[in-house]
């Protein structure tokens, strides 16, 4: 399938808004309303930080478009029970390693376990999430 580099740029966008406001939106959204005019029209730059969390639908919306489009132009079909098999397989080939590394670190993060039982049910937890 060929790439589109524009849709490849948007979701590297919408990751970067993503991660900003999964992690630092509280902590570096100034305060107080700036505008800042630009070839004579009023630009807000607070609506950008303070409206991240959209980041989020948008990530989804071009990732379900990345993943459609092969299947709408005709390059893959789901008309075999194998079909759908393959589609189930590429996903897990690509996203479980990258899960189980991010679960792994979290549970080597978190130090402040009593027990081995208490390791066993965060454990559990996490990797059903």
């Amino acid at each position: 399938m060929k790439r589109l580099p524009v849709i490849d740029g948007l979701r590297g966008l919408a990751v970067l808004g993503v991660i900003y406001s999964h992690t630092y939106v509280k902590l570096l959204t100034p305060r107080g309303a700036g505008i800042v005019w630009l070839w004579g029209v009023p630009f807000f730059p607070l609506t950008l930080f303070k409206n991240s969390w959209m980041s989020v639908s948008l990530f989804f919306i071009l990732s379900g478009f990345v993943l459609t489009l092969p299947y709408v132009s005709g390059q893959r079909s789901f008309s075999e029970w194998n079909d759908v098999w393959s589609y189930y397989r590429r996903r897990a080939w690509r996203l479980l390693p990258v899960y189980a590394a991010v679960m792994i670190s979290v549970m080597l993060i978190r130090v402040s376990w009593n027990s081995a039982s208490a390791f066993l049910h965060d454990a559990f937890f996490v990797f059903t999430g």
